[in-house]
């Protein structure tokens, strides 16, 4: 075999290779976007800083309830810890189809992080009120969901 010949079956067995390598990506691999309202609940009731002390409870999210998904099933489903006071607070948790994520909550707005991202309006549902306790919220927003 002449030297163009096994320098030409190196470099074909050298694509080859790469593009074997570059077409095994993750099968859990996805990205998914949601926009819509849905529901935040708390084991325990939360309070405005100076209306009660700070909390460390576990925590639920559906979301959206009403909306849409690109990906899965509506609504996914959230839970975790979340700590401190209404719209002074943090919290992490993992999603039904495994994001983990963090966020903040400042004032009326939840930032999320992690394989989740974006931001919720958060507000107390009727009934309940920070000054007295509140378990149950409403969110409202648009979250991006992906694994990597």
């Amino acid at each position: 075999m002449s030297i163009t010949r096994t320098v030409r079956a190196l470099a074909v067995t050298t694509i080859v290779g790469l593009l074997t390598l570059g077409a095994a990506a993750p099968a859990q691999a996805h990205t998914n976007v949601c926009i819509g309202t849905g529901t935040f609940r708390t084991g325990h009731p939360m309070f405005f800083v100076g209306f009660g002390g700070p909390t460390t409870t576990s925590f639920t999210m559906a979301f959206p309830v009403t909306g849409h998904c690109t990906a899965f099933p509506v609504p996914e489903s959230f839970a975790g810890t979340v700590a401190g006071n209404c719209g002074l607070a943090t919290g992490a948790g993992t999603s039904a189809t495994g994001h983990q994520f963090t966020f903040v909550w400042q004032g009326g707005t939840l930032t999320f992080q992690g394989q989740v991202q974006g931001e919720l309006a958060i507000n107390e549902d009727p009934g309940n009120d920070c000054t007295t306790g509140a378990t149950r919220f409403r969110v409202s927003g648009g979250l991006l969901l992906s694994h990597t």
